[in-house]
This record gives structure tokens, C-alpha cells and sequence, in this order.
């Protein structure tokens, strides 16, 4: 396992309240009390950097911990400056508070800011694919190219449907063995291996319920497509299709040149053979198009 660096994307400013001294008449004060230290709220991220070279950050899926990357940044070889990102609530890592998405949003961005990145590659899977796009859109300066796995610009179209609100209810009302449960069904059609499978069910049991149903809840009704087309970075997506049956499988590729359309400079490429995880499933494919996509350089379209 390679080594992991853990860096806060943020600085946290924590005041220091003294407790009141008393003295009594004649006598001298007693020892001052120890200082409180008030309670953290626990950030919406971390990062583990590696490498040297263009800024590449890599975000995860739900319940998803960054390890997911590990096969993608031996493969790369330190020759890219390579930041994985773990989310706040998933696969272990602390819950913060308040709405997850936007706090994410707005701390990958600062993270950027206060890096200097110009033109920093997000590599996002399904949910870390949406937080891509967004960025994409909101930080033109910052984010130069966006490779989404399974992602279009928009899951839903700004409203909660009654599957979306159901699912997130089950996951809200879940207690720790139905959560088990709902983890180890997604994990064991997501992953053709088994074994990775195993493992992506050990840490993602150790999410937060809260945190994954307000995640997906989010992202699945946050609709981006008014604005998608303001996006000047190349994008590159990745559709799986091991999970889509032969005869849905047109009308999937239509959904994401629809809303891809707009991007004046976008790639769509199908991968046969890979379920969910095409990192796990279909490595050489995956590496093939992320490795052509990192040689060609910053090239955004003129607004």
C-alpha cells in the first residue's frame, strides 16, 4: 500500500475561553482551571498527496473510500502530483455537518485556490463526477479538464421523484444491519470481482447513513444542465455498461450525449466489459483513456 500523506483542506481557528477566576478577601487566587477547547466540526474532507507534476484530484464514489484510487496512482507512478480525496462520512471518515454537497464544493475549491492550481485535473466517480462538473463550472481558472466514470452533468432534473425519496427515507431509517445489508447488495453488482467487492463492503459499512442519504439525495436532485455548457475545460466521460441491459443500451448513450451536448469540447466512450468500479473491472481500459487524456494538455475552448 503506498503511503498516505493526510492533509486538512482547511485551517481551522480555534479560540480558547478561560474559565472565571475567583479570589476570596484576604486570600490569594487559586490555580487557574485548565482551558476548554470548543468542539471541531470535523471537515468536509481530506486529501493524501503523492507524486509530482500536474495537480490531479481524485474524488470518490458514495460510501466510497479514496483507497478506491490506490491501482490508479501505482499506475501513474508519481509522475503526475496525484491529491485523493476521502469525503467527510464515507468509508469511516467523520460526518460533518450541514449540507455535505455544497460544503464539499466550496472546500475543494478554496483547496485549489490556496494551492494555486490553474489548470488541475478532476477525476471524479459518480458522485465525485458530479462534484467535477460543478467545479468545472464554478472554478473555470482552477479545473482543467474533468474525467467522469458513470456521472452525466445531472442525475435528476432539480426535483425528487418518489424512488429518489424512498431511497433516501430506507437509508435515513436504516438501522446498522440494514445498512449493512443495502451496502453489501450495491457493492456485489457494482464490482465484477468478488474479492473487491468483499472489500469495498467492509469500509463502506463504516459510512454514515445521514451523510450518504444526504449525499445522494443531493446529487441525485442538484440539476447542472442550465449551466453545463459554460464549462471551457475538456471533458472526458466513461460510461460502464455491465449493468445496462443489451436493449437499454442506445437509450443510455442518448441520455449522456443529451446532456453532454452542450460542452463545446467533450468525449463519450461506452466500456463494455466493466460494471461500476472500471477502475477494478476494466484497469487497462481506464488507464488507456485517463493517460491520453493527461498528455494532452490545458486546452479550454475561449469563452
Amino acid at each position: 500500500m503506498r503511503p498516505r500523506v493526510s492533509v486538512l483542506f482547511c485551517s481551522f481557528l480555534v479560540s480558547l475561553s478561560p474559565f472565571p477566576i475567583l479570589a476570596g478577601c484576604g486570600q490569594s487566587a487559586p490555580p487557574s482551571p485548565s482551558l476548554r477547547t470548543p468542539p471541531l466540526d470535523p471537515p468536509a474532507f481530506t486529501t493524501s498527496v503523492s507524486g509530482r507534476g500536474r495537480m490531479v484530484v481524485f474524488i470518490p464514489d458514495l460510501q466510497a473510500p479514496g483507497a478506491v484510487w490506490d491501482t490508479t496512482i501505482e499506475h501513474l507512478g508519481g509522475r503526475v502530483e496525484a491529491h485523493v480525496v476521502d469525503v467527510a462520512g464515507f468509508a469511516g471518515n467523520a460526518p460533518t455537518t450541514g449540507p455535505l454537497m455544497p460544503k464539499l464544493r466550496d472546500g475543494l475549491a478554496r483547496y485549489l485556490r490556496e494551492r494555486h492550481a490553474r489548470d488541475a485535473i478532476v477525476v471524479g466517480h459518480m458522485f465525485g463526477g458530479a462534484m467535477a462538473f460543478w467545479l468545472a463550472m464554478t472554478e473555470p481558472d482552477l479545473v482543467g479538464g474533468v474525467v467522469a466514470v458513470d456521472a452525466p452533468p445531472s442525475m435528476g432534473n432539480g426535483a425528487a421523484d418518489a424512488d429518489t425519496e424512498e431511497h433516501r427515507r430506507a437509508l435515513l431509517m436504516a438501522d446498522s444491519e440494514k445498512f449493512a445489508r443495502m451496502t453489501k447488495r450495491r457493492m456485489e453488482t457494482s464490482v465484477l470481482d468478488p474479492e473487491r467487492a468483499n472489500w469495498l463492503v467492509e469500509r463502506a459499512v463504516r459510512s454514515s447513513p445521514r451523510a450518504i442519504a444526504d449525499a445522494f439525495y443531493d446529487m441525485a436532485t442538484r440539476d447542472l444542465r442550465p449551466q453545463i455548457g459554460t464549462i471551457r475545460a475538456p471533458v472526458l466521460v466513461l460510461r460502464t455498461t455491465g449493468n445496462i441491459p443489451r436493449d437499454d443500451l442506445l437509450e443510455a448513450e442518448r441520455y449522456y450525449r443529451d446532456q453532454l451536448a452542450p460542452i463545446a469540447n467533450h468525449e463519450l466512450v461506452m466500456v463494455e466489459g466493466a460494471k461500476h468500479y472500471v477502475m477494478f473491472d476494466a484497469p487497462e481500459t481506464f488507464f488507456a483513456h485517463l493517460d491520453r487524456f493527461l498528455a494532452r494538455g490545458p486546452q479550454r475552448v475561449a469563452p
